[in-house]
């Protein structure tokens, strides 16, 4: 596989052997080679999955599906979800609600900036309950539009 080619299929794995308490679900098209290495997709879905424990989940749901040249990922939890005070900062560079146990700030900020670096996005989804976003990543092999 090309350097830059990772597999949801792949990073999911390790998100489960990494986070064993918490029932991680994945359907859709995850076998699309993304254009991102397959340690930085492991690193954007650790912090996801890492902000999903601490704010009380105990599921995550991942569902991906091809737009055109991206693959368009949604990353649902069932936590406590976002404050509406908090929506708009969460991917400040050290905004945290949880300095007092060692949160620095920089876990979302790092996702977005790793995110943007290989053409990608992520946006905060309204969400019932928990937390949802959708991960934009470039397909690789595909030119970004």
């Amino acid at each position: 596989m090309a350097l830059g080619a990772a597999k949801l299929s792949v990073s999911i794995a390790g998100l489960r052997a990494a986070f064993p308490a918490l029932d991680i679900r994945a359907s859709g098209e995850l076998d699309m080679p993304m254009r991102i290495s397959e340690e930085n997709a492991a690193i954007i879905l650790s912090n996801l999955a890492d902000n999903a424990v601490r704010h009380g989940s105990s599921t995550l749901e991942l569902s991906a599906a091809q737009q055109g040249n991206l693959l368009r990922v949604n990353v649902v939890d069932n936590g406590e979800g976002v404050s509406p005070n908090n929506r708009t900062r969460i991917f400040d560079s050290f905004f945290t609600t949880r300095r007092d146990s060692g949160g620095t700030g920089m876990g979302l900020a790092i996702v977005r900036a790793m995110l943007d670096a290989h053409g990608g996005a992520i946006r905060l989804r309204d969400s019932e309950q928990g937390t949802a976003f959708e991960l934009t990543i470039p397909l690789a092999g595909e030119p970004v539009a």
